[in-house]
């Protein structure tokens, strides 16, 4: 699995009217989006490299599964525009 680096700068905008569900997806990856950040500013505390192997391994599993999360929510976001346009 590659490992992703998600910045805020990659996060698609939308600047045109939404559907209920599309604003569902957009929150959904704001809300992902704000707990990726904190286990990766976590990931780069000194209590990190105290914990455990088996736990942190499985905060790093956790963190690339959200990795990749964010980025199909985002790729998701970005075809609004253009699935909009095709109707």
């Amino acid at each position: 699995m590659k490992t992703l680096f998600i910045q805020k700068s990659e996060m698609p905008t939308v600047d045109f009217p939404l559907q209920p569900w599309q604003d569902r997806v957009i929150q959904e990856r704001n809300d992902l989006q704000m707990r990726w950040q904190k286990l990766t500013d976590y990931k780069r505390d000194d209590r990190f490299a105290d914990l455990n192997v088996h736990n942190r391994r499985l905060l790093l599993k956790q963190w690339m599964i959200m990795s990749a999360y964010l980025e199909v929510l985002n790729e998701r976001i970005t075809r609004f525009k253009s699935e909009l346009v095709t109707k």
